[in-house]
């Protein structure tokens, strides 16, 4: 680095007014009345799967989205999914639920187009942070649906920034990616807040789940807190499945090729639902889970990058005593999930 460089990199960050930020936070619409009802869907009791499907139903533009998904090559269903009874029966309750919220939020915070942010990348990780951390919360005695929504929300501080102030969110964005630190380490380090206090705050506006907000708010605190903070179970939880959904965007949300034998993430078509299966049952997608070439060596590999020996996020990965190909499942489905986003946010 040279001396101007190093000049440049000193000078004092001029800092966003944090206070004018949140005021515009909390003038922002309320939460679609669409993604409120699904994120107030309890179990999945076939009256609940009635209402799920009622309200996707009665919201168009999500029933479209949703619909192209069921339609995609992903699932390659013979004849088309042309209702949404046949894409609960296709998806399963659970997948119907996360696509269809997932359809809801995005267009919740609209953010101008720029190059600093980019609705399809941003959606497609915060989705792979959902699966990844409904996955995990069963070894945590977390609630796998709070879990989801918590991983689905964790970052939409950094879109409410892009939504009410667009010029100061690309300025610093720029400066986060000259230094070489996420955006949310920039704000730490030079103005003692991050964007998780915006996050915060939205979840308090649209009237979320306490312990949504405590825990997105949660997140700005260092890691060695977790176990003093009233949600420090999902809070660990979500810290992993961050790390992990970071890997996968950086990997283009693909598993590594080398971790699966040929052809191991391609899915196979859904199979059709047998007479009086039930409607909340999740497809299988591929004949044999456990069909995986594992390389212990490059696994570890890969799990240390997201992960780094002796951090606070690997004590957490292993307080979860995952085995490799389980981890690695929840890996590759994570990464299925984020690649149907395309047909999600326009």
């Amino acid at each position: 680095m040279n001396e101007s460089n190093m000049q440049s990199a000193a000078e004092p960050q001029a800092s966003p007014d944090l206070d004018a930020l949140i005021s515009r936070v909390i003038q922002l619409p309320s939460l679609p009345v669409t993604a409120l009802a699904l994120l107030r869907l309890g179990d999945a009791s076939e009256a609940s799967l009635a209402v799920l499907t009622r309200v996707v139903h009665d919201d168009p533009a999500v029933t479209v989205r949703v619909l192209r998904v069921a339609n995609s090559a992903f699932f390659g269903v013979p004849g088309g999914v042309l209702t949404v009874q046949d894409a609960l029966v296709v998806l399963g309750s659970s997948t119907l639920r996360a696509l269809a919220l997932t359809a809801a939020l995005a267009p919740a915070l609209p953010a101008p187009p720029q190059a600093a942010f980019r609705p399809a990348p941003f959606w497609r990780s915060a989705l792979a942070c959902a699966v990844l951390t409904a996955s995990f919360a069963d070894n945590a005695r977390v609630a796998s649906d709070i879990a989801f929504t918590a991983g689905l929300l964790h970052n939409i501080g950094v879109l409410a920034w892009c939504s009410v102030a667009p010029a100061s969110f690309a300025q610093h964005s720029a400066q986060a990616l000259e230094q070489q630190v996420s955006l949310h380490t920039l704000c730490r380090q030079s103005f003692g807040w991050d964007g998780f206090v915006l996050g915060e705050r939205l979840a308090q506006r649209w009237g979320l789940p306490a312990t949504l907000s405590e825990v997105i708010g949660g997140l700005g605190q260092p890691q060695c807190n977790d176990h003093r903070h009233p949600q420090g179970s999902l809070l660990s939880v979500l810290r992993v499945a961050m790390a992990f959904a970071e890997q996968l965007s950086a990997s283009g949300v693909t598993v590594p090729a080398r971790l699966a034998e040929p052809g191991a993430n391609a899915p196979a078509p859904a199979a059709p639902a047998a007479p009086g299966a039930a409607a909340d049952a999740e497809p299988a997608r591929q004949s044999d889970p456990d069909a995986v070439a594992l390389d212990d060596h490059l696994l570890h590999e890969w799990i240390d990058r997201a992960c780094p020996q002796g951090s606070a996020a690997q004590m957490a990965l292993q307080s979860l005593a995952l085995s490799p190909s389980r981890l690695l499942r929840h890996l590759r489905r994570a990464a299925e999930a984020a690649g149907t986003v395309d047909n999600l946010v326009d």
